[in-house]
């Protein structure tokens, strides 16, 4: 019997391990969602996909001093930034490393699209990614 056990509970944790979500519930809170529209309006003009960042199926980081945040969402493994961080520049380190850290919590493969050039070079400075140019924004 206690081989036969063994195997249902082998074949329940395969199973559980293949199923499972890939990520926790990593959904934006209303308090979430409160700070980083007043993070937005201080700062919102600075990168134009910013607003993106209440969509309710993205999680966030926030600098330790709460004047920077990054949103991510996850994909197949990848967490992935969109955009510049939001907030001050000055507390753009703090949410990048908070997003590092993450990343490597969940051993998930950090990426960050569609920055800025300021956003790119404090990316790479402050992680060891590498940028690649993929194209400008159209304005029209």
């Amino acid at each position: 019997y206690s081989l036969g056990a063994l195997g249902l509970l082998t074949a329940v944790t395969t199973i559980y391990l293949a199923f499972r979500p890939e990520h926790p519930a990593a959904r934006l809170t209303e308090d979430d969602e409160s700070r980083l529209r007043a993070l937005l309006e201080r700062h919102g003009g600075r990168d134009s996909l910013g607003h993106f960042a209440l969509r309710r199926d993205k999680g966030v980081v926030f600098s330790p001093s709460g004047k920077a945040a990054v949103c991510y969402r996850v994909v197949s493994g990848v967490m992935l930034a969109g955009g510049d961080p939001i907030g001050d520049v000055e507390a753009w380190p703090g949410a990048i490393e908070r997003f590092m850290d993450e990343a490597q919590a969940h051993s998930w493969t950090p990426a960050v699209m569609g920055c800025s050039e300021t956003g790119g070079q404090v990316w790479t400075r402050e992680t060891g990614l590498t940028a690649l140019e993929l194209g400008d924004e159209a304005v029209v």
